[in-house]
């Protein structure tokens, strides 16, 4: 079962603020090797991402059982394709040994050739074959195939490869470093200022009264890790394993402001759907990262008040992992934040007493999609609750009377999903963030 260190929800909780609107992929690109042109029925394919400054850098190994001999061009020695109409032509130095295969072979053709047009992956049986090894090339007759129909089971396995563990775990003053290669979480931040490129973003403004996200965002990183197997059972996919990593670091800010006078009672709108950058390998599996966010707001207290407050929280080294086939189990290290509140700002007219509730509920969502097909959506999703109260008279029980109390408490809670089964997991400890007098 899921164990789960006080405050790790806070990572999610502002993560969910993120307003963007691009969406890009990061598809990996193909390692070639040469294995020789002897075709077998273990089919497998290695790629990388390109290389960076960082020190590291995402992988992704594919594997087939095929039920007909089977071989990976980009692992075979072969230096050039072309592709036309059916027939696809073949340059290497060991060619000859085309004349060797058997009678049915299946081809597999990386992104990285276009072949037909098409810069995705794609199957194809071959039909008939012309060797020249004169002048080193080979020419096939094919058929485009379905790797589901000559294949009997599986495995995709992502993974990250560090070649300078301290790059990646890096503390969050230290300079910039080139994120080519991580998913990177730097979000409605502007370097220049230190501060949100996108400020008061608007929660609510309902009968006079309005809270914004004044100065919100995030700055960090993180790298993924995917190992997802299955069988291929009358075209149908039955997944044995499937398991989901997220290593990395973040800093997040968030400030609120709210300005008004009545009392709203609870309301509910969705402040941002994010799809993040797609990790994959086209034609065969896609990542596709994504958060939604919903906030709720209440406020009690019909009195003029002007309050602004908020904090920062950075987790210098996280990991989350789970396992989804049968029974899903969780395990984290790393949530341990270091937290700073920011000094707030209270303004009450009156002796008075007034409780905003603000809840924000996002959902970090993976969704995986293979050979073009949606069949897996997992991922977390919270309740983080801010509760405060700013009170103004005797009630604060302050040395002076215009001095403002103001309490901040964080309740929360964590779910996970599969596809549209919810399981829920445990509540969160209420978390007392302030509760003193101001000036």
């Amino acid at each position: 079962m899921f164990k789960l260190i006080e405050k790790p929800f806070l990572l999610l909780l502002f993560i969910g603020i993120i307003m963007i609107e691009i969406v890009f992929s990061k598809d990996f690109n193909v390692i070639q090797s040469n294995q020789g042109l002897k075709p077998s029925t273990n089919l497998r394919g290695f790629y990388r991402q390109q290389e960076s400054k960082i020190g590291g850098y995402h992988k992704a190994d594919i594997y087939f059982k095929t039920k007909v001999p089977s071989l990976n061009l980009d692992q075979s020695g072969i230096t050039g394709i072309d592709c036309d109409d059916d027939k696809i032509t073949l340059r290497g130095n060991d060619v000859d040994k085309v004349n060797q295969w058997p009678d049915k072979v299946m081809l597999l053709i990386s992104h990285k050739w276009k072949c037909f047009g098409k810069s995705t992956t794609q199957f194809v049986m071959v039909k008939d074959k012309i060797v020249d090894a004169s002048n080193k090339k080979v020419t096939l007759t094919t058929e485009r195939c379905n790797i589901q129909d000559w294949s009997q089971e599986f495995l995709f396995d992502v993974s990250w490869e560090n070649e300078n563990p301290e790059k990646l775990y890096r503390r969050i003053d230290l300079p910039e470093i080139n994120r080519t290669n991580t998913l990177d979480l730097n979000v409605l931040f502007d370097e220049a200022t230190g501060k949100s490129s996108n400020p008061d973003i608007l929660f609510t403004d309902i009968a006079g009264a309005k809270i914004l996200c004044s100065n919100c965002f995030m700055d960090g990183e993180a790298t993924v890790s995917l190992r997802v197997a299955g069988e291929f059972v009358d075209s149908e996919i039955k997944f044995t394993d499937a398991t989901f990593a997220l290593d990395g670091n973040v800093k997040l800010n968030v400030d609120i402001s709210l300005v008004g006078n009545a009392d709203i009672k609870p309301s509910e709108i969705l402040l941002a759907s994010l799809p993040l950058p797609i990790f994959g390998v086209p034609g065969v599996f896609n990542i596709g990262p994504s958060i939604d966010l919903v906030a709720t707001t209440e406020i009690s207290g019909n009195v003029s008040v002007t309050i602004n407050f908020g904090g920062d929280i950075s987790l210098p080294k996280f990991n989350v992992n789970a396992t989804f086939v049968n029974e899903p189990i969780f395990n984290q290290t790393g949530f341990i934040p270091e937290v700073n509140l920011h000094k707030p700002k209270l303004e009450i007219s009156t002796p008075s007493k007034v409780t905003i509730l603000t809840a924000l509920k996002p959902q970090l969502a993976f969704g995986l999609s293979i050979f073009n097909k949606s069949l897996l959506k997992v991922g977390l999703e919270l309740v983080g609750e801010l509760n405060s109260t700013v009170t103004l008279g005797k009630q604060s029980k302050c040395r002076r009377s215009k001095q403002p109390r103001l309490e901040s408490t964080l309740n929360g809670n964590l779910g996970f999903f599969i596809n549209d089964k919810d399981v829920p997991i445990l509540n969160f400890t209420p978390i007392n963030l302030v509760n003193k007098c101001f000036l």
